[in-house]
């Protein structure tokens, strides 16, 4: 199942889309210090756009956010 892992616990947001057998579609690394909240849209969707899915074709999401 196609989904999208979040990590924003701390000043480095990652953000990992996954396709439906698991492997890794895209990965964007930012370190963004005390902006988090103005950075994670953009983040993810550079990483969606560079996966070439789009949000309705996500099964799953997962963040962490501290």
């Amino acid at each position: 199942m196609t989904g999208l892992a979040i990590e924003a616990a701390t000043a480095r947001v990652e953000v990992l889309v996954l396709g439906s057998g698991g492997e890794e579609r895209a990965l964007e690394v930012e370190d963004v210090a005390q902006g988090h909240t103005r950075r994670l849209t953009p983040i993810v969707g550079r990483a969606l756009e560079r996966a070439g899915i789009a949000p309705a074709a996500l099964a799953w999401v997962a963040a962490d956010l501290g």
